[in-house]
């Protein structure tokens, strides 16, 4: 997928839906739909566990999901 244009954000959440954090996602490859996101120490700094995550686009008006999925943070991540 061509993602030339898209704006991406990266969003963890708890599992009653609050907002961790989020973080703009930065195109690599827009060609071929590569792109990257980086966390922080302060992003990581919470209580060891899963948390929800996803990518959401926007663009020309539209906005849609991309994927979603689990965020694992461990008691040793270290930045």
């Amino acid at each position: 997928i061509n993602i030339t244009g898209w704006t991406m954000v990266f969003t963890a959440r708890l599992a009653n839906r609050t907002v961790l954090f989020s973080k703009a996602c930065s195109i690599v490859v827009a060609g071929s739909g590569t792109y990257s996101f980086a966390l922080t120490a302060s992003d990581t700094t919470v209580t060891p566990g899963n948390y929800d995550g996803d990518i959401w686009r926007t663009d020309s008006g539209s906005e849609t999901i991309m994927c979603a999925g689990t965020l694992t943070i461990n008691s040793d991540v270290r930045v």
